[in-house]
């Protein structure tokens, strides 16, 4: 029988068996749950109510509407990859919203920055969820799992789960971003370690032939920024410093002025003592600050002196997160593509709501020793279904229309 547990993966924690309700197993309340009666239970599929509460803020009521009409034939993708659900319910919703996904957000800044708002691709797209079915520890029967970690999603005008923020670093005045890892190709399209949190996940991009929606950050661009970020960043340290110094003057100013007697003479008192110390401090500050940033540029200035202007060209390739420099890795070191979107991919003659590049992304929950992927056997039987079947030449043809 099936008992709920918390599984942990690479520091995310999945609630496996997060249990809706008990219910009956469909052979009746004699017959006892088993891994095999639930992975093998006929699931559905069913359609939720579009995600558009907050539409009117990236797309007109006409633009809506257009949208909307495209969705049918998306949801046919879904339904195609995954006919007949084993151990587990399908349900799916459109959705147009405001950017709250990391690559999608990042590539609407951008657009808003460089194209007129009314020439801003609508960012849309369509969520498909597998609940699966569970033993109830409680009641001996099956029970639909309140959450899920399997999820797929197209997203149009988007590069969700592919993009992510590194930090605040900026080239020619715009933020670069992490690309997902390249770990192989799935049917002749490159294959992508999405950003999706929990579990595991896979993104395909899609663009017009030839075309990329982002261009590779060089070695020469990411060093410079990184050495303007890190004097920038300890320049702000020592501003804020002297502004609490200012700030520190300015209280005392105003205890003179607005006391008098011999509490106004303790406070000025104590007031100028903690100012005295603080100002005793500050050289050893500056001199520790001045120590740090000299170390953290004695990384870019030996990378810089030990390689040459052609070595330097070449794409920025960093571990993931990373803000302090210690060198450039490769992808098949772990390492991730340091790029910018580049706004000249997006076409100003097509209509908002047309397609002009596509993200499908999916995650499932799994793990590779025996007892798991036991529990998960739905899971893996989903996801396995799914890059097998998903129609995936029908997303290029999507692109602008």
């Amino acid at each position: 029988m099936c008992s709920p547990k918390r599984l942990t993966r690479g520091g995310a924690t999945a609630l496996v068996f997060a249990i809706a309700g008990a219910g009956s197993n469909g052979l009746g309340a004699a017959q006892p749950c088993t891994l095999e009666s639930v992975a093998a239970r006929p699931g559905q599929w069913s359609e939720r109510t579009p995600d558009v509460a907050l539409a009117r803020d990236v797309a007109a009521p006409a633009r809506q509407a257009a949208i909307l009409k495209r969705m049918p034939s998306i949801a046919t993708m879904f339904r195609e990859a995954y006919p007949e659900p084993r151990g587990t319910e399908a349900a799916g919703y459109a959705s147009i919203r405001p950017c709250d996904e990391s690559g999608a957000r990042i590539v609407q800044e951008v657009l808003r920055q460089t194209l007129p708002s009314a020439e801003v691709p609508v960012p849309y797209g369509y969520s498909s969820l597998y609940k699966t079915w569970l033993c109830s520890e409680r009641t001996g029967q099956s029970s639909l799992a309140g959450e899920t970690g399997n999820w797929a999603h197209i997203r149009a005008n988007s590069l969700a789960s592919v993009l992510h923020d590194h930090g605040e670093l900026e080239v020619d005045g715009r933020r670069i971003q992490e690309l997902a890892r390249r770990i192989g190709d799935l049917r002749g399209e490159t294959l992508y370690e999405a950003w999706t949190g929990l579990g595991y996940g896979r993104a395909l991009v899609f663009a017009r032939a030839g075309q990329s929606p982002w261009k590779p950050v060089s070695q020469r661009q990411y060093l410079d920024a990184i050495a303007d970020h890190v004097q920038k960043t300890f320049a702000a340290q020592a501003a804020a410093m002297d502004e609490a110094d200012r700030s520190m003057q300015g209280q005392i100013a105003e205890v003179k002025r607005t006391m008098t007697g011999d509490m106004r003479e303790r406070i000025v008192a104590e007031m100028e003592r903690g100012l005295a110390d603080v100002r005793a401090q500050r050289p050893k500050s500056d001199a520790r600050m001045a120590r740090a940033l000299d170390e953290e540029l004695g990384y870019v200035r030996k990378y810089q002196a030990s390689h040459s202007e052609q070595d330097m060209q070449q794409p920025a390739i960093i571990s993931a997160g990373g803000m302090a420099f210690r060198g450039f890795t490769q992808e098949s070191e772990g390492g991730h593509l340091v790029v910018q979107v580049d706004p000249a991919h997006f076409r100003r003659d097509l209509a908002p709501e047309t397609a002009q590049l596509v993200v499908l992304f999916w995650r499932w929950e799994g793990a590779g020793d025996e007892q798991h992927a036991a529990l998960y056997r739905a899971s893996d039987a989903w996801h396995t279904t799914f890059e097998r079947r998903f129609p995936i030449d029908r997303l290029r043809a999507m692109l602008d229309h």
